[in-house]
């Protein structure tokens, strides 16, 4: 990642880039290591609002070098899978920048790219994929996005998304009155229920739920989730990374990524509040969090329900029969914030207290196993 001074003002966008850099990596080594192929797609690349001259604070400069790094450490252990990259951009100055960044730092990676709005390419698009395996990146700047359009490209073959939720942006517009604006919005759900959940107590949660929703069930992805990612200055959600996939370790590596993130956000948007005080009252009032693990109380807060449900959906699905560690274990991390120890420390417990029982449980092991039986205690 490039150092965060590259992004002040624009904090959220150094998260939403550290998830990029981290997921993409562990995406490109998994698939790479048993497959030939791997690509990735960039449906709205820019590069926008560089303040690197470089362009390192870009999502293409970002994935350029992480897909080089993982060519290079996959090399080491014999494996030589091509690794291609597709990037579409329709701003026509955007577009002349990013084929000098592609032509400087493409590398080892057969980087190729395509002018114009990416609805207008999905042919194109699906041509470059073929029958590879393909990790979409998809960072629209609005809703400027129909579901039936996206869900049907991401329908086709073996495939995972992150998928920015325009959260902030989409919630302004939510409330106009103006038939052509809910019309939009409407596309961008690909349907109108959205509007039923405009008075809800928790209508940040089920907005960004219902399209995640909607992904999940028009393009047939077997597992969904999203993460929600703060403005720098407020405790307020500027927008949230919606991610599917096909395949339970999937869900699993993003839950990861999660838990690193977490604590970064944590620490530049703490960054980010000091700097804007120092430059309000001139006065140096707390030293800037290092780097760390540390979970914030902020977070915490956060947490809590989520954990909390995610002992509902374990009693809830138990209650339909016994099932599997490996079944349970992507289900409820499909939970945003429920993260791999958590499901563990969770059957322990359960386990433990006589709530369940766990079959197959070997002596001195201390954690569950995917082939394990989980079922409800008599």
């Amino acid at each position: 990642m490039p150092p965060i001074e590259h992004y002040k003002g624009r904090e959220q966008t150094y998260v939403k880039h550290y998830f990029l850099e981290h997921y993409l990596e562990r995406v490109a080594y998994r698939i790479g290591s048993f497959r030939d192929d791997f690509c990735y797609v960039d449906c709205f690349s820019g590069p926008w609002k560089a303040e690197d001259p470089e362009f390192g604070d870009t999502s293409v400069r970002i994935a350029l070098e992480k897909l080089n790094s993982v060519s290079r450490g996959l090399s080491e252990i014999e494996r030589r899978p091509r690794l291609r990259a597709l990037f579409v951009e329709k701003d026509p100055i955007a577009y002349k920048r990013l084929l000098h960044l592609l032509r400087d730092h493409a590398g080892e990676v057969d980087a190729v790219s395509l002018n114009g709005i990416f609805e207008h390419h999905l042919d194109d698009i699906s041509r470059f994929v073929g029958s590879r395996f393909a990790f979409y990146f998809i960072d629209p700047t609005g809703w400027d996005l129909d579901m039936d359009n996206l869900t049907s490209l991401l329908r086709a073959g073996q495939c995972e998304a992150m998928i920015n939720f325009m959260f902030d942006f989409v919630n302004r517009f939510t409330g106009d009155q103006r038939p052509a604006i809910k019309q939009s919005i409407d596309r961008y759900y690909g349907t109108t229920e959205w509007r039923a959940h405009l008075d809800s107590e928790l209508r940040e949660r089920e907005l960004v739920e219902l399209y995640v929703k909607q992904i999940k069930s028009l393009a047939k992805f077997d597992f969904a989730s999203y993460t929600r990612i703060l403005k720098p200055q407020h405790e307020r959600a500027y927008f949230h990374l919606a991610y599917a996939a096909r395949h339970p370790t999937g869900i699993l590596k993003f839950r990861e990524v999660e838990q690193k993130a977490m604590p970064e956000q944590d620490r530049v948007r703490e960054q980010a509040q000091h700097e804007h005080q120092f430059q309000r009252t001139g006065q140096q009032s707390f030293d800037l969090m290092p780097i760390s693990d540390t979970i914030s109380k902020g977070l915490m807060n956060e947490r809590t329900p989520r954990l909390k449900q995610s002992e509902e959906l374990l009693l809830q699905l138990l209650a339909r029969g016994p099932r599997t560690f490996a079944e349970i274990q992507p289900s409820l991390m499909e939970i945003p914030l429920v993260w791999k120890s958590d499901v563990d420390q969770l059957v322990i417990n359960w386990n433990k207290s006589g709530r369940i029982t766990l079959e197959g449980m070997r002596p001195r092991k201390r954690k569950p196993r995917g082939e394990q039986i989980i079922r409800l205690a008599k």
